[in-house]
């Protein structure tokens, strides 16, 4: 498979860790999704029958072209987890942008975030009470998408005072990235260590 992204991109990363739990391989064609605008932001499969644009619409191919359901791929379960982790995804993506340096630093927009993702990882926290994986008793596509979902979050702007109530996700996104296949992709996860806050701007001198 034929896929055009960057390979510094989760959502490239998501892919690429699909890819290998199904036996598939891929051949990644390195470009800047941001500057390109085919692409739209967005990774794309390049087929003869027609391109597939998006992580959501590239992962389902894959579980689709394999016979054997590996990853639960199939299961009606998985439109679930895939819209959850596009929830947290959107939640994330203008605290963290923030936090690059991307977006401004507007601070009710992101206590707002800050709301809404607490939401979200506490219906999580409250799954995963008694699981060790999201859909059974080994990694699936669900395991795969949400922990993508959060590993920007977890290395920009998720810190520790923030993440210590949620018990249950960080023993359940710790186990995860520390499986063979995540650890070669992902590498070392290096979470943050502290809030993310604007720099005070300096006053002029008169």
């Amino acid at each position: 498979m034929d896929i055009y992204g960057n390979d510094e991109s989760i959502c490239v990363k998501r892919l690429q860790i699909t890819a290998k739990y199904l036996g598939i391989k891929i051949n990644l064609h390195d470009i800047d999704l941001t500057v390109d605008p085919l692409f739209l932001g967005q990774p794309l499969l390049k087929r003869k029958e027609g391109d597939i644009i998006g992580c959501h619409g590239i992962t389902k191919f894959m579980c689709m072209s394999v016979e054997e359901d590996l990853l639960q791929g199939k299961t009606p379960q998985i439109k679930t987890w895939l819209d959850f982790g596009s929830k947290i995804r959107q939640t994330l993506y203008y605290w963290v942008a923030v936090a690059q340096e991307i977006n401004p630093y507007v601070r009710p927009v992101v206590q707002q975030k800050k709301t809404e993702i607490a939401q979200l990882l506490n219906r999580l926290n409250q799954y995963l009470a008694d699981k060790t994986f999201l859909l059974g008793e080994k990694i699936s596509l669900a395991d795969i998408i949400i922990s993508c979902a959060l590993t920007d979050g977890i290395v920009h702007v998720l810190f520790p005072q923030f993440l210590k109530k949620y018990t249950n996700v960080l023993r359940w996104y710790n186990t995860v990235i520390r499986q063979e296949i995540f650890a070669q992709v992902l590498g070392k996860i290096e979470f943050c260590q502290k809030e993310y806050l604007p720099k005070k701007s300096k006053k002029n001198k008169k």
